[in-house]
Formats: structure tokens, sequence, C-alpha cells
């Protein structure tokens, strides 16, 4: 993969595993930017409406008339309170990238708005890839090509250990830069995305999965972004001319995000992402492999 390519991944994969939870609500302005309405009508986030009729007024930070957040701040505060009870979900991830098309689907179990334990299978170029965290421990399955691809030379094994104390250089790097994003998960700790968002606005509402939402749109400083994030393919992103990344999310009833879109076109090519939930807090068991499918020794 160019390093091109591996910019855009870092931007637009950033926090996916880390969960829905902590990409939007890193990407959610800081105190202080404005939130202006566009073109499309939103619905209502259900929270500045409810809190203006206990006040008996107009809601602190509520456009008036529509119940939505007018600035970072309280957007911020609304995915707060969404996540806060959220103890899974499950999603799809759609991503195109420079021509190429990967397909994945995820379960999360969610604990104080930051991941516990994932399991990811993607699709991508005929390929099979599974990522696991389960317990504190990451593993890597899939294709055996896949696998041997990586450098893993314990044939016959399905999983392989993704650990910084590998003696696989790859498994070793893996592990180093999904260590970064879970790190970065939550709404505490997506604070270099929340630092690096320029603009908000009040999107266009949409039904997703038959849920009525309210749509925003977002607008990241990618240089912004790299400084908060050193030591990563984002330093690599203003050569090849790439600026801002333009975020649209949306938030159902209970200001939790059901879907986000990605766009971006920079060095003659173009790449995308779309995450939807197909469920909150629904059962979902992630359990790690037996241990003699893994191969530990690189």
């Amino acid at each position: 993969m160019n390093r091109f390519r591996g910019a855009l991944v870092t931007l637009l994969a950033a926090g996916t595993l880390a969960g829905c939870a902590s990409t939007v609500s890193g990407q959610a302005q800081p105190a202080g930017a404005a939130v202006e309405q566009s073109g499309g009508s939103t619905g209502s986030l259900g929270g500045a409406t409810e809190d203006a009729e206990r006040s008996g007024g107009n809601a602190p930070n509520a456009a008036p008339g529509t119940g939505v957040a007018t600035d970072g701040a309280s957007l911020i505060a609304k995915l707060d309170a969404g996540m806060r009870d959220v103890t899974s979900l499950k999603g799809e991830l759609t991503m195109q990238v420079a021509g190429q098309s990967i397909n994945a689907t995820m379960e999360e179990t969610v604990e104080n708005a930051k991941v516990k334990d994932a399991k990811m299978t993607m699709d991508f170029s005929g390929m099979n890839m599974e990522l696991l965290l389960v317990d504190g421990k990451t593993y890597l399955g899939g294709d055996p090509s896949l696998l041997s691809g990586m450098g893993v030379k314990q044939t016959g094994k399905k999983y392989a250990l993704v650990s910084e104390d590998s003696a696989n250089p790859q498994l070793a790097a893996m592990a180093t830069q999904l260590k970064r994003s879970l790190q970065q998960s939550g709404p505490d700790g997506y604070k270099a995305f929340a630092a690096s968002t320029t603009s908000v606005k009040a999107g266009a509402g949409q039904t997703v999965n038959g849920v009525p939402t309210t749509g925003y749109d977002l607008v990241i400083d990618v240089a912004k972004l790299a400084e908060q994030m050193p030591n990563s393919e984002l330093s690599s992103a203003g050569a090849i001319g790439l600026d801002t990344i333009p975020v649209s999310l949306w938030l159902d009833e209970q200001n939790r995000p059901v879907k986000m879109v990605e766009k971006v076109e920079a060095g003659g090519m173009s790449a995308s992402v779309e995450f939807t939930v197909g469920g909150y807090n629904e059962p979902v068991r992630i359990t790690a492999p037996d241990p003699s499918e893994v191969a530990t020794g690189g």
C-alpha cells in the first residue's frame, strides 16, 4: 500500500475498530464553533427540546424551533449522553480506497463509552480478514494467504496473536496502530478529533434502517489532526494534497450515531467510507480463539 493509500485508510478507518461511539464523538466540534443550518430539513435531537420544555423557555445552545445543537460543545454533550447507556453495537462498513472495495461487519461490547471486546470481519481484494479483540488481546485471522503474507511462519494456525512484543515486525506494527486507535476511543479519549474539527453544520435528516435521524455535516482539518496524532500515516497527508475531510453523521432520537459517511479526493484518487449501525444493546458474544489455533511466535 503506498503512502497516499495509507494516509486515506488511516483517516477514514481511524476509530472504526474503536467503535462508532469514538468516531463520531471525537469528530464533534469543541466549544465555541458554530453549527449552521444547511438546506435540508432536520429532525429533532430530542434532548434540547425536552430541556426547553422543562425550563419553560428555549433550550440553551438550541436553534429556535428545531432542537438542533448550535455549537460543538452541545453536540458533544448530546453524543456523550446518547452513548452513556450503550453496552454493545453492531455495524457494517463499506470503504472505497483508490478503486479498491472493502466491506466489513463488526460487533462490539462497550464499557464507559469505550470498546471492551470487538470482532470485525473484512472482505477486500478477494481476501477475507478477521480481527478479534478479547480481554485486551488482539488476534488476526482469515485466509491462510493473508497470514503467510504477514510473515506468520506457524502454518496450520487459523489466527496470529497481534502484539507489540511480537517477533514479527508486521504484527508488532499492527499492534501499535490498533493500540493507538483504542487509546483514542470514547468521547473522553477522542480529543484529537474534536480539536481538529473546524466546521459543524446541521445537515438533512434521513431514515436509517427504519429509524428517523438528524444529520450533521462536519469538516476535519487534516493538518491539525496530524499534529494530534504524530507518528502516523497522517503526517504524509499534506504532501499529497489532503487538507480537509468532510464527514456527515446521523443521530437517532436518543442521540446515538447510526450512520457516518466520509468522502475525500486527493492526489488524483478518491476514497469514501460509510459506516451504519445496525443495532444497539443487542446480545453480543465475542470469544477468544482456541489457543491451539493461535500462532504466537510470529
